[in-house]
Parts: structure tokens; sequence; C-alpha cells
């Protein structure tokens, strides 16, 4: 479960990089696949150009831009896998195709330049790591649970059993390593944080004593629930975020109405400048689901409420040649108003794509969203057959963001808060 919260809430907030893009592009259409952050206030950079590092086991074999609404133009990587994206009206568009196996992701962003710094020139994906590192803990009992986080690293460890864990894929470079003790309802009695660690690969960390001195509780309050449809349930999750890298839930809640329920989260004297936590719930049906958020530094009482399901998009097709190319049609809500997302997969051919758009990038929310995969073919090295194929079963989602997206280059104010909305469904592409 709370894995699963984690994994969920972290797509539909993103990773505030426009590399991170890569992060969530799992083949699973019910869930959220691109989100790009938000700035607080929005501001507007006449011209520049972005530097992206990707990942070397997942860099494009192929990327463009687009200048404004000028012609798409093929972008080469400056060097291994770095790319440089230059937009001189301060927005464009920005697109990548990707090997998924033995088939092919493309994913297409159309954004301004302050959406894709996040206020930062540089970005750098979270890359899978390849160090091992091991630990022990103390004084977890049965009837009790204990997880560990280093970077994007995590293991569990069950009171009663093995007391010895090891990490892998380790990334290198300073990492938080965050130790939680919960019981058996996942609520959190006991926290370790080891900051800026940098372990070399094989060793062994002093051992994770949760009675210790660096041991401290978690500071207490409820969440009040609202906006669960009758019948419906919900999970609750309190997300710590660290500007080294790492995540972790520290309390997690499942199948709850709209009633209050208690969270665990870190104390305000206990973080450090950066530092962050999301109280956060998230509720799937069939094919819809939501996500609602408030950003804490302070714990105390607070509201927690999901706004409306997501309207119903009209899709069809921009074109069928030289490639299909989905389009789609959404009726704006107060509640989404900072971006969508559509993405598209095709598992028989093992073929992905995904739109996204900010309302920064149009100029203005619009009454309507109208969202479609451009023509790309008349671009250098472009092949037709990386697109989307005719006549394919495919599976869709399209998702709403509104309120306060992460970007790691500044914390989100206190109490401020988010909300994303998604549906999905299936079609059979002309």
């Amino acid at each position: 479960m709370r894995t699963a919260i984690t994994s969920r809430l972290a797509c539909s907030l993103g990773a505030a990089t426009l590399a991170a893009v890569a992060a969530c592009n799992g083949d699973n259409p019910t869930e959220p696949r691109v989100v790009m952050p938000t700035l607080a206030p929005p501001t507007a950079l006449a011209s520049g150009s972005i530097t992206v590092t990707y990942c070397a086991n997942n860099a494009p074999i192929w990327s463009a831009e687009q200048d404004g609404t000028g012609a798409w133009r093929r972008v080469l990587p400056t060097s291994g896998t770095t790319f440089v994206y230059t937009f001189t009206t301060g927005k464009g568009g920005v697109a990548t195709v990707k090997k998924q196996g033995t088939g092919f992701t493309l994913d297409v962003i159309f954004a301004t330049l302050a959406d894709f710094t996040g206020q930062t020139k540089t970005q750098t994906l979270n890359c899978p790591g390849t160090k091992i590192v091991k630990g022990s803990v103390a004084h977890v009992a049965i009837g009790q649970v204990a997880s560990v986080d280093l970077g994007t690293s995590s293991t569990f460890l069950v009171g009663g059993g093995p007391t010895t864990f090891t990490l892998n894929n380790v990334e290198v470079g300073a990492r938080d390593l965050i130790a939680a003790r919960s019981n058996t309802s996942l609520l959190v009695n006991s926290i370790i944080i080891r900051r800026s660690l940098n372990p070399t690969s094989g060793s062994t960390l002093p051992v994770l004593d949760f009675t210790s001195t660096a041991a401290f509780a978690p500071a207490t309050a409820h969440a009040t629930l609202s906006g669960i449809p009758t019948g419906s349930k919900a999970s609750v999750a309190v997300l710590f975020f660290s500007p080294r890298g790492t995540g972790a839930a520290l309390a997690a809640a499942s199948n709850v109405a709209n009633v209050s329920v208690p969270y665990e989260a870190i104390p305000i004297a206990k973080l450090l400048t950066g530092e962050f936590q999301l109280l956060a719930g998230s509720m799937s049906g069939t094919t819809a689901s939501r996500v609602t958020g408030v950003w804490l530094r302070t714990i105390v009482n607070r509201p927690l409420a999901f706004g409306p399901a997501l309207n119903t998009p009209t899709l069809s097709a921009a074109a069928t040649t030289p490639y299909y190319r989905p389009k789609v049609m959404l009726a704006s809500q107060t509640q989404y108003n900072k971006a969508i997302s559509a993405s598209f997969s095709q598992s028989s051919v093992v073929r992905t794509a995904s739109i996204f758009t900010t309302a920064a990038y149009l100029g203005a929310v619009p009454a309507t969203w109208s969202l479609a995969l451009p023509d790309l073919h008349a671009v250098s090295g472009f092949l037709t057959t990386w697109a989307p194929m005719n006549a394919k079963a495919t599976s869709w989602n399209v998702q709403g963001l509104g309120g306060t997206l992460p970007f790691f280059s500044s914390s989100p104010t206190d109490g401020s808060t988010f909300l994303s909305a998604m549906r999905t469904g299936s079609l059979t592409s002309p």
C-alpha cells in the first residue's frame, strides 16, 4: 500500500524537470505519465535555453524543439546524453522518442520557458545507481514495521524477522536517508534522518536504532477529508521530499471516507530549508481517479478536499496519415487550470505517446483545452514507425492539474494545495 501510494502520487506531482517525464512513462494507462512544474507566481522569460541531461539507459534516440509556434527542428545532443533546447520566444515545444522494450515512446511537451526551467537552467534526471549498501535496524518489535529510503532505493523490514537489509541501485552522490518505524496500521512512531550520505558500494551503514538519541517522534495532527463520493474510498499519505533526491512516505491510511483521520509528519524543527512534506489523498475508480494535497511545514489539523471528477474528454484523430495523431478536447474546470496531459498506449505493438501543455503556454486558461499529437514526419531523422499506429487497440488517459505543483528550486508555500483528476478509457485507432 505504502509503495503504491508513493508511486502514484509521485507521478501525479511530477519530478519537476523536463527530464523527469521519463520517470512515469510506464505503459499502464491508468497512471499519470507526464507532469511539468508550474511557477508561483509565474514569471515570463523572454528568451533562453534549458539544458537537460538524461539517464544513459533512458536517453532519447531522437529529439526536436519548436520555438514558439514555428517549425519543428531536430536537436542533437551537445555531448553524451545532454540536450540543449532554445526558445527565443519564451515558449515552445519539446519532443523526444525513447526506446520502450521492443517499441517506442513519443513524448511532446508544450510550455513556457519558465514552466520548463522551474527557475533553473540545468536539469538532470535522478538516474538509477549501481551501488549496493547494507545496514541493520534495532528495536523494531513484533507488530511493527520499518522502512528505509536512501535516494530512490528503499526497503522494508517486519518486526520479529531479519534486522539486516540491503539497498540496491543506490545513486552516486549525496543522498538523504529516511528511516521510519510504524505499527501495523502504518502510523509512524519513530523517525531517523541522516542527511547527505554518499556511502561506497558494499559498505555497511551504522545501525538504525529507533530508540537512540538520533531518533525522534513525529508530529501528529488530523486531516479532514471531503469530496469523496458516496460509496467511494480514499487513501491518505504523508510524503517527505528532500532536495537531495530522497522521497519517503511517512504515514498512510487506506479505505477511508469523508472523515477525520490522524496523520504523522516530520516536525518543522527537524526540517531544513528546501525540505517539504505533502499531505495527500488519492482515490481511484475503474475509469477515473483524483488526487488532492496540502503542502506542509507546520503540522496542524488540515482540510483535505478532493476536486470534482474531471470532465469527460472528447477524443478524435487530428490525422491518420502519415501516422495516427490523437486529439483531445476537454472543457476547462477552475480546479484544474494549470495544465493538462494525455497519453495513449498500444500494448500490442509497444507504442506509447503523450502530450502535455500548460495554461501559461496558451497565454490563459482556455474555455476548452485542445491537445493533439503534432505532425513530426518532416523533421530530420523522425521515423513514423515510432508513432502510434492505425487500427490498434489503444488505452488512453487524460489528466487535469491545478494548484501548486512542485519544483525543486523552491519550496511550496505552507498550506498551499494542489489537485489533479484523471479519466481513462480505450478505443481503436482509426
